[in-house]
């Protein structure tokens, strides 16, 4: 392994001192979106789930929305929904950082991303177990679905929000 990161450092170094870094960054990031949109893992997916496809490419997906973290958070949170059931089923707490850090730092976002990204982060974030933020989140999420018409995700959120208000006795 130790072999392995000085390789990945040298490696690193040589693309900086290339100044090809940035568009080798873009074409990575945007590879990844491709590969995980095609995975199927979103409500709105009309192909079967493919979690071989993104789970062994975890840590260039990691480094795709790093990437995108620092350079082009729009991208990022379009890479961070497409893996919407990823985050949910195997790894919420990583799900909820990285909708958290990505949507610090986005603003103007189109509506429909900023519905979809709320669902997610409201998703992940209900799945380990912080309630009344997950609740809030798809809340916001709701609201911003409304506003766009879209019945869809409207009746989605609408569904998740009353099976918590079941669960309480409400």
């Amino acid at each position: 392994y130790v072999m392995l990161e000085t390789i990945r450092e040298y490696a690193a170094e040589r693309l900086a001192e290339s100044g090809e870094a940035e568009e080798v960054g873009r074409r990575h990031a945007d590879f990844f979106l491709g590969l995980a949109e095609s995975a199927g893992l979103t409500i709105e997916a009309e192909v079967a789930e493919r979690y071989d496809l993104v789970v062994p490419e975890q840590d260039n997906l990691r480094a795709a929305i790093d990437w995108a973290l620092e350079r082009d958070p729009e991208l990022g949170l379009r890479l961070a929904v497409a893996l919407e059931h990823f985050w949910v089923a195997q790894k919420p707490f990583e799900g909820m950082r990285t909708f958290e850090a990505l949507l610090a730092d986005t603003n103007d976002l189109p509506g429909d991303l900023h519905a979809r990204a709320l669902r997610v982060y409201g998703g992940s974030t209900f799945i380990v177990g912080r309630f009344d933020e997950g609740t809030g989140l798809h809340e916001q999420s709701l609201a911003e679905y409304r506003r766009l018409g879209d019945e869809r995700g409207i009746a989605t959120l609408l569904e998740r929000l009353s099976r918590w208000e079941l669960v309480q006795g409400h």
